[in-house]
């Protein structure tokens, strides 16, 4: 309450909070639970995403007054998508939040069995959001749930690539690129990590006998890559490019041929722009074949623009701009796409390539 020239006034705020404390406990939970029953029902799906913090905060308020498990599966719904929506905000403290309250929504203790597809997808991306707070505890914890109780191997993909993160973010790369490297095996992709130039010079062969008579036309016409496992594998093969690039070249240079061979082999995909654009600096600086080398760095450009690659924008930028181009222009002309580099790539968690592309700048 204050005085003003002797009127007194009530503060509306602090009479709100006395009507609140003074409702009892049962009927405050009820209360919640109807307030975020109405959000659910009344907002339009850009509304809720807009107010995801609002509508859960009811619903956790109201959490005790829930007796239906399908209604608690239901909000374990809402919380799957609130993080993805925080994520892609880069708001992972919230994501967090969201993924938690997510999974303590699920029907204990059976939940793998009674909401398997929706306790993988919370399981998948809480892993994914908590490795990118750096909480590598919780990230080991999640993922030895996913493990033990995934139905396929298949199932187990996403986050095996969290642990290959995850790995290489603790700075155990070594680790990172064994996991990889028995994944791709499962996938059908075979790569030694005993492998010397010569098993390079082998694939390179193999490459180069694909791409014979292909004009970057021809290869930007390719159907779309649709085998489940060969996408994996390259997701994967993507992953492990930084690892191998900081501690075996001659891994990182198979890796590259790898991505490439995939792609002629059994379509495209926007992980192929990535694969090109570093095959183009192979050409460039080991093979001294300026000429075809840019030629393909052009055909990583034309990728990125056909697939809207955002994502893979900093690491292709990275071997276009930062290695191949400089063999053809000088570096003030290359400095604008760097700076995009750099910018896209933290906005998208490519955090490494982007400071690759902050070195020259």
């Amino acid at each position: 309450m204050t005085c003003v020239n002797g009127v007194y006034n009530f503060s509306r705020t602090a009479f709100e909070q006395d009507i609140y404390q003074s409702i009892p406990l049962a009927e405050k939970r009820k209360l919640h639970l109807t307030l975020g029953r109405s959000l659910v029902e009344n907002l339009s799906q850009d509304e809720l995403e807009r107010h995801f913090y609002t509508v859960l905060l009811q619903f956790r308020c109201g959490l005790e007054a829930i007796t239906s498990q399908s209604e608690r599966s239901a909000i374990a719904v809402l919380c799957l998508q609130a993080t993805r929506v925080a994520v892609a905000a880069s708001d992972f403290e919230a994501a967090c939040d969201y993924s938690d309250f997510g999974i303590m929504l699920l029907s204990a203790p059976n939940h793998w069995k009674e909401e398997y597809d929706l306790s993988l997808a919370l399981y998948n991306d809480a892993a994914e959001v908590f490795h990118l707070s750096a909480n590598y505890k919780r990230v080991d914890e999640l993922i030895t749930a996913v493990m033990e109780n995934a139905q396929s191997y298949q199932d187990t993909l996403r986050v095996r690539s969290t642990r290959v993160n995850s790995l290489s973010s603790t700075n155990r790369l070594t680790e990172a690129l064994d996991e990889g490297l028995d994944t791709l095996r499962h996938l059908g992709v075979r790569i030694s990590p005993k492998a010397r130039m010569r098993h390079v010079s082998i694939e390179f062969l193999r490459t180069r006998r694909l791409l014979r008579g292909k004009t970057n036309e021809a290869v930007l016409r390719m159907p779309l890559m649709v085998d489940a496992d060969k996408i994996a594998a390259m997701q994967m093969l993507n992953l492990l490019f930084p690892v191998a690039y900081r501690i075996d070249r001659v891994l990182f240079t198979l890796i590259n041929l790898r991505l490439v061979r995939l792609t002629l082999q059994y379509g495209l995909s926007a992980i192929s722009t990535v694969g090109f654009a570093a095959y183009s600096v192979m050409l460039v600086t080991l093979y001294r074949d300026k000429e075809e080398g840019f030629r393909y760095s052009q055909l990583a450009l034309d990728l990125l623009d056909k697939f809207d690659a955002r994502e893979y924008i900093s690491r292709t930028y990275f071997f276009v701009y930062a290695e191949a181009y400089t063999f053809k222009y000088e570096i003030r002309h290359l400095c604008p796409y760097l700076q995009k580099a750099c910018e896209l790539g933290l906005q998208s968690g490519d955090v490494q390539y982007a400071l690759y592309n902050s070195t020259l700048l």
